[in-house]
């Protein structure tokens, strides 16, 4: 008995002993895979991830020359409106066809005295209070009529 009892424990150490070599080899054949995956399959995913990235960003890109080429066109229309608005022919026509307005008959014109100076060259008085007399005599003026 003893010599089965040695022999199935020199068995078992054996099983044992295979046991850990297959394990010993399953660890190295996924650390194997897991250094291909890190080395090649990784850097193929960044460069199909930004393949991807430019062309949608390329269609981005056309899509919004597209835009921009229809707003320039819009913009040229839109200027070409503001000069036919603002042409002086349109603007006498409106005058007189929607305003009623009409040339005068007779042109007036004002004149004003100089104003005069100190010796130092500048005015006697500020414009304001230049203009503040002219508006007080005309109101003076007025109400005595």
């Amino acid at each position: 008995m003893s010599f089965t009892n040695s022999n199935t424990v020199s068995y078992d150490n054996f099983s044992v002993k295979k046991e850990r070599e297959s394990i010993s080899q399953n660890k190295r054949l996924l650390f194997c895979f897991l250094v291909i995956f890190l080395v090649f399959i990784i850097p193929m995913a960044l460069v199909i991830s930004q393949s991807l990235r430019i062309v949608h960003l390329n269609y981005q890109l056309e899509e919004l020359q597209g835009e921009l080429s229809q707003l320039s066109s819009t913009n040229k229309e839109l200027e070409m409106q503001v000069a036919s608005m603002r042409s002086l022919s349109r603007l006498e026509r409106v005058a007189r066809s929607e305003l009623g307005m009409v040339e005068p008959s007779q042109v007036q014109r004002l004149a004003l005295a100089p104003i005069e100076t100190e010796p130092g060259g500048e005015e006697a008085g500020s414009i304001w209070a230049s203009l503040w007399d002219g508006f007080s005599s005309r109101v003076r003026a007025a109400t005595l009529d």
